[in-house]
Order: C-alpha cells, then sequence, then structure tokens
C-alpha cells in the first residue's frame, strides 16, 4: 500500500484517496449495555457469552456502566469455560447460528450472519498496519478445587479469514490437536493476545504467571468434530490479581506476521481480520476482570470502504453487490431485514442520513461512495 495520499483520474474528477487511521470494532469503550441469551438482532455491537458447557460451571458476562464485565466461574480440570465478547464472524458459526439463514462459516464468512447486527465497522487487512488497545482490571482470582490444577487466561484476540483461499501449517511439537509435523489447512487463524494468564499446580498449591514471551498453538475443533482453525497465542505482558493494565496500539499486524511464522505459514499469506473475542476462559478458576476499552484500529485508504469484497479493487462487483441488497437495514433497526442485510456493503457508514432509518442501511450513499471510487484500487 502507499504510505501517501495516491490521486486517480476520472471522467468527472480527481480523487485524491487519503489514507487515516479509523476504528475497526464498533463500540470499544463498551457504552452500548448487553446481556446474555438474546435473539440475534437483538444484539447490536457485542454478543455477550458464557460458555457453560462444563459441569458445575457457572461464568456470567455483561456490558453495563461502560465496561465488559467478565466472571469466569470454572468447572472441572481440563474443560474450558468462558466469559467473553464477540463481534463479527468465528470459524465456529455452524449453519443456523442464528437461524435458518445462517451458512456454516468454517470456509468463509457469511456476512448476513455476524455477531452483532453492525458486523464490522472498517475491515483490517493484513497488508494495512493495525493496532489493538485495551485497558482493563484484573479483581481477583481463586481456584475452585484445589485439590486439581487450575488455567485462566485474560485476553483480546483477533480471527482473520485467508480470503484468498485455505492456507497450509505445520505442527509444532507442542501444538495441541494435531501430530508433531504434520501438515494442516485451515481457512482462519486465531491469533490471541495473552494479558495475563495464571496456573495452579495442585502439587505445591500455588499460582504461578506464564512467563512474558511464551508462545503456544492449537487447532480448534467444534463440537460437530470439524477442525475450525489455527490457533496461536503469544504472552507479550503479565497482569497480577488486583491491578489494573492499559494496552496503548499494540501492534496488531507484527502480531498476526507471528503467528504465520509460528505455523511455517508464508509471510505473504492475505488475510482480513473478521473477528474480535475479548475476555476470559480457563478451567477449575473463579475469575473476575472488567474491560474499559477495547479498540482495534486500521490506517487504510478512504477506497477501501468502497470495497466490499476485499480484493483492493473497486468495480462493477461492488456495485452489483449493494444494488442487491439496497433498502435494507441493520436486524438490530429493522428486524425484517435480518438474514438479508449484509453489513459488508454498507460502504458509508459515517453517519446518520436523511431518509435512512440510520446510516448502516444500504441506501444511495453507499452507491455514490462505490461510485466515486469506481475503477480505482489500492
Amino acid at each position: 500500500m502507499a504510505s501517501s495520499p495516491a490521486t486517480h483520474d476520472s471522467p468527472a474528477s480527481v480523487r485524491v484517496m487519503k489514507y487515516a487511521w479509523r476504528s475497526s470494532d464498533f463500540d470499544p469503550n463498551f457504552d452500548f449495555p448487553e446481556t446474555p441469551n438474546l435473539k440475534g438482532y437483538q444484539y447490536k455491537f457485542w454478543v455477550v457469552f458464557p460458555n457453560d458447557i462444563c459441569t458445575g460451571a457457572d461464568s456470567n458476562v455483561s456490558i453495563s456502566s461502560g465496561a465488559l464485565h467478565t466472571f469466569l466461574n470454572g468447572s472441572s480440570y481440563g474443560c474450558y469455560t468462558s466469559a467473553l465478547a464477540h463481534q463479527g464472524h468465528f470459524p465456529w458459526m455452524r449453519a443456523g447460528h442464528w437461524g435458518a439463514f445462517c451458512e456454516d462459516q468454517v470456509y468463509q464468512p457469511d456476512f448476513d450472519c455476524p455477531d452483532g447486527t453492525y458486523g464490522i465497522k472498517a475491515v483490517i487487512q493484513s497488508d494495512f498496519p493495525s493496532r489493538v488497545s485495551a485497558d482493563l482490571s484484573f479483581s481477583s482470582v481463586k481456584v475452585d478445587n484445589a485439590s486439581q490444577d487450575a488455567l485462566y487466561v485474560i485476553y483480546v484476540s483477533a480471527y482473520w479469514w485467508f480470503d484468498q483461499g485455505a492456507a497450509t501449517g505445520v505442527c509444532k511439537a507442542s501444538t495441541s490437536g494435531c501430530s508433531t509435523g504434520a501438515s494442516m489447512s485451515a481457512h482462519w487463524i486465531e491469533t490471541q493476545i495473552r494479558i495475563g494468564t495464571g496456573v495452579w499446580r495442585a502439587s505445591n498449591q500455588s499460582w504461578t504467571q506464564t512467563p512474558v514471551g511464551t508462545q503456544t498453538s492449537w487447532v480448534t475443533t467444534r463440537v460437530d468434530g470439524v477442525k475450525g482453525s489455527f490457533g496461536y497465542s503469544n504472552e507479550p505482558f503479565s497482569i497480577s490479581p488486583g491491578k489494573n493494565m492499559t494496552l496503548s496500539n499494540y501492534d496488531l499486524r507484527h502480531f498476526f506476521q507471528g503467528a504465520l511464522a509460528y505455523w511455517s505459514i508464508p509471510a505473504s499469506t492475505h488475510a482480513v481480520l473478521l473477528g474480535y473475542e475479548v475476555g476470559t476462559e480457563g478451567y477449575n478458576a473463579i475469575v473476575r476482570a472488567d474491560f474499559r476499552l477495547a479498540r482495534y484500529d486500521v490506517y487504510g485508504p478512504d477506497a477501501a470502504l468502497a470495497d466490499t469484497n476485499f480484493d483492493h479493487s473497486i468495480d462493477s462487483h461492488d456495485i452489483a453487490d449493494v444494488s442487491a441488497i439496497k433498502g435494507h437495514c441493520p436486524g438490530g433497526e429493522v428486524i425484517a431485514d435480518w438474514g438479508t442485510y449484509r453489513w459488508n456493503d454498507d460502504a458509508n457508514n459515517t453517519a446518520t442520513q436523511a431518509g435512512s432509518v440510520n446510516g448502516f442501511c444500504i441506501d444511495e450513499y453507499d452507491m455514490a461512495t462505490i461510485t466515486t471510487w469506481l475503477g480505482a484500487s489500492y
């Protein structure tokens, strides 16, 4: 990508492509309250989800008073539970996730079926500079059953989709879910920035924190047995109970490149960031942590907002995509449009616009934005 404005000629005008930092996720300050167990169209931005499939787990998560509140109430040894907020698309979203219109997303995202009816605000592509900032407090941790080992992880995560086809990686000796040296292919990779990881050893009755710089990898397997994605984590930070921490503009693109290198995936492999996950997970642990900020930013050209299929070119395909659903709005605003509205076709979502329910409806403003950049590449 260019590091300075680029000029493109058009029949009617000269367009100047400007680059700027933009927030990628909606509601980074957790201003909009959310509670669990709602219908899909009732979640506007973040979907809050306590995963309590394990026997004895009783976690909770909510958004209120400008914070994401996570309460991880762990289960028995080895059975993971979580208290998370999601936004966007994930490989574990199976057919019917929010309704019959939802397709399986293990190979590609279904843009009319995101977590959060508004989808993503500005897509981060792996060849653009990107960053993440967070502000959190880690209130407390205790072991549930001291006679068993325990684990907790506090993190912010990014799910990248390989938009040009599946990537192939190589499993390391420590990779969970595949054999040492084996090759595997997947369409997604989760990159987990671990802010704090604690391990309880029943043998010595004490907590220890995972050292900064520790890397791990895994293969996610869905409940239906399908392998969903590569997984990668690193521990750039370490937070102790009773402490606060602020992450400022942590280099997300560099972290993604580190994940590719760890999996022996070529550095040139392109991806788009389509899913955000923030919260706590683990087993046999009781953890309280609150996030007051989780903001993902991208530095890219304004023309990229008009590129509905992320192929670095604004063309007739983008026009056709928008034309097909013109007049539709997010399900959070017009329930009847839930399952029809595609957030990636909203090329102009900057403000409320005359004649629309809101600036997120697909309308003449989106068509005008794409027309302005028609024929441009970046």
